[in-house]
């Protein structure tokens, strides 16, 4: 229980430093490309349900969303879920944010939460890490199409505090991919999407319709083996 909450907390960490590519005080300038230096890359790509370890997050982050954010302080705030509900011991209600959708153009909705929660509920995740670091959920069901309620194998009154890493994937497109095409072709809802994955380098373009907004046309993630990762500051190329 504390390591899974020290990885979320970890995440939030990383997924606000990164959240600066959207905040026009680090980035101003629509033509600009943000240029961030790694150790290393996902070797899973972008798997959202992979881990929400480094460097996976590095790169999912900026791709995806979960339910709920951290911000600088780790204070929860609202990220796919505006609010939040223990309804009993293990069913927790969110209430969603309306507008949103993924960058393929298909709507965020409680169908999308619900496709997540019981692919990492059921046997298909067994090898996706995320089953292990996220509390275990045993299904979840939508109240309303903006409404989910997600259940708990055991009480887990911390779980808005986990659910920063439970990231939503576009569900047709994960199911009509598959695992290994999707982390290669990832459709969420952040503020950008990618262009292309080549050794060493990762190319992204900013989803300009993405509810986080981006501030940047583009995102290069280079891998840099020379002084550890090199993720802030921030370098910006014209």
């Amino acid at each position: 229980m504390a390591s899974r909450l020290c990885r979320a907390i970890a995440f939030g960490a990383f997924a606000a430093s990164l959240g600066a590519i959207s905040n026009p005080a680090v980035v101003s300038g629509a033509d600009s490309t943000v240029r961030l230096a790694l150790t290393t890359l996902p070797v899973k790509f972008a798997n959202p349900y992979a881990s929400i370890g480094y460097p996976t997050i590095m790169t999912t982050s900026v791709m995806f969303d979960g339910l709920v954010r951290l911000d600088r302080s780790g204070a929860l705030e609202p990220g796919l879920a505006l609010s939040w509900v223990n309804v009993d011991q293990r069913t927790w209600r969110f209430n969603l944010r309306p507008g949103v959708t993924f960058s393929n153009g298909r709507p965020f909705d409680a169908e999308a939460v619900v496709a997540a929660v019981e692919h990492l509920a059921g046997p298909a995740s067994a090898s996706d890490f995320l089953k292990n670091e996220l509390p275990a959920m045993t299904g979840a069901r939508a109240v309303g199409p903006l409404t989910v309620e997600i259940t708990t194998a055991a009480p887990e009154p911390l779980f808005p505090r986990h659910a920063v890493g439970l990231m939503i994937a576009e569900p047709d497109a994960w199911r009509r991919l598959g695992r290994d095409a999707f982390s290669g072709a990832p459709v969420g809802t952040g503020p950008f999407e990618i262009e292309s994955w080549q050794a060493g380098r990762v190319r992204m373009k900013a989803f300009r319709a993405s509810w986080r907004a981006p501030m940047a046309a583009g995102l290069e993630i280079l891998e840099s083996r020379s002084n550890g990762p090199r993720a802030s500051p921030y370098q910006r190329a014209g």
